[in-house]
């Protein structure tokens, strides 16, 4: 079984081991776009959703934004999102085959794109998806110590 601490680290290894990913961050989408002194782009950030402790695993529902910068007139935009579509891809994809990980994707899930513009100081697009990720639990013993 995964903590959400070691999910989150290991979605961490994948955003620094991928070459076109150079800012990973887990917080508010929010306070990761207002931190922008940090932030080199193209950005990998993670919000918590939700979840659920069900029948034999625990459920985290990660929503995973894929962002870059637009220049000022635009036009690049339509390839930003093309590219953090790629990246994206890339992620599910080391997730999926990754046998090394504690935690794992829905074999037959979809998982349906947005896209945006974040209109701050930066003028980022990119893309954001919502992606369910599953752990094992036991229920026969009480993982906190007593």
């Amino acid at each position: 079984m995964a903590t959400l601490n070691q999910i989150i680290n290991q979605l961490q290894t994948i955003a620094a081991d991928h070459k076109q990913i150079n800012t990973f961050r887990f917080d508010d989408l929010f306070e990761f776009l207002v931190q922008r002194e940090s932030v080199i782009y193209p950005l990998f950030g993670i919000e918590l959703d939700t979840g659920s402790i069900e029948e034999k695993e625990i459920r985290y529902d990660l929503t995973m934004y894929f962002l870059d910068k637009v220049t000022t007139d635009n036009l690049n935009r339509y390839e930003v999102e093309s590219d953090m579509v790629q990246i994206a891809h890339d992620v599910i994809t080391k997730i999926r085959n990754n046998p090394d990980l504690n935690f794992r994707l829905s074999i037959k899930a979809n998982y349906p794109i947005e896209f945006f513009n974040a209109f701050t100081e930066d003028n980022c697009a990119g893309v954001k998806l919502t992606v369910p990720v599953y752990t094992d639990a036991d229920f026969n013993k009480c993982l906190i110590p007593e």
